[in-house]
């Protein structure tokens, strides 16, 4: 009978299998500390994105949306769009202008609304056609008046 043939250990391969399995793990972790200075990023740039947007807010308002969604800045920014949506956030309080008015346009100055209104569709031209067409189809008749004086 012929002697038993001892194997080799195993082991010598598992430790090399296993330096495999770590260092794959080790890229992972250095991808994944990638990922999450990246959204770190996005977060701080969100965050002062909903800042500015609740800056234009109400004192109620903004205690409201700090009350349901916390310091999320994702989450502020879907309430204040959902309740711009549903009509419950007003235009802000536009600031106090100090600076003086503009003179009245050439022909109002005496009272005749007419010639505000030519005075007005002149301007609207110039600056935003569209707007002044549909101007000019609400206060046609003012114009009609205004223009056959001139």
């Amino acid at each position: 009978m012929e002697a038993p043939v001892e194997a080799e250990p195993v082991k010598a391969e598992q430790p090399e299998r296993g330096a495999r399995l770590l260092s794959r793990m080790r890229a992972q972790i250095e991808r994944d500390r990638g990922l999450v200075e990246e959204a770190k990023g996005y977060r701080a740039e969100l965050a002062e994105y909903a800042s500015q947007a609740l800056g234009g807010i109400s004192k109620e308002a903004r205690s409201y949306v700090e009350k349901v969604a916390g310091d999320n800045p994702a989450k502020q920014l879907a309430t204040l769009r959902e309740l711009k949506a549903a009509g419950l956030l007003g235009a802000p309080s536009a600031p106090a202008n100090s600076a003086p008015k503009a003179a009245p346009p050439q022909g109002a100055q005496n009272g005749d609304s007419d010639a505000a209104v030519l005075a007005e569709y002149e301007r609207l031209k110039k600056v935003a056609p569209i707007i002044a067409l549909d101007y000019s189809q609400r206060n046609r008749d003012a114009l009609q008046r205004a223009r056959s004086r001139n």
